[in-house]
């Protein structure tokens, strides 16, 4: 089955992020209005699907690669947006509104991606997988 592809749909946040560290105005908020405002109202108005993997189910997911994949890309995005916010922080004269919503939005890679990739990768054997956990940290 597919049901990794739900996965990727996090993708649009590092998408979001990537345009608030390389515009300004409105562009700077888009991904703090995803994450708080949208999200929320989707979650809000959508029944939930309370169901969990069946153990066949779960034993298949915990060998497809492309969960892993998934991961890997999400943080080599972490890391790559992380150096893009750094750089795009040297801007000189940026207005104080568009450096408290990407630093807000840093902080929001941070506290959703960073935390929850560590912690992740903390769980896993291979030694490269448990380096990356530690970049994270």
């Amino acid at each position: 089955m597919l049901h990794w592809l739900k996965f990727t749909t996090s993708f649009i946040l590092f998408l979001l992020a990537y345009m608030a560290f390389t515009h300004t105005g409105w562009w700077c908020l888009t991904a703090l209005i995803y994450a708080w405002l949208l999200i929320p109202l989707i979650e809000l108005l959508s029944s939930p699907d309370i169901t969990n993997l069946s153990e066949s189910e779960e034993k298949a997911a915990k060998n497809d690669f492309h969960y892993d994949a998934v991961l890997y890309v999400a943080v080599v995005l972490h890391i790559l947006l992380f150096i893009v916010f750094l750089g795009s922080m040297q801007t000189i004269g940026l207005p104080f509104t568009t450096v408290i919503a990407r630093i807000a939005t840093m902080g929001l890679l941070c506290s959703t991606f960073g935390i929850n990739m560590a912690h992740e990768l903390g769980h896993w054997q291979k030694k490269y997988e448990q380096h990356w956990q530690k970049l994270l940290c």
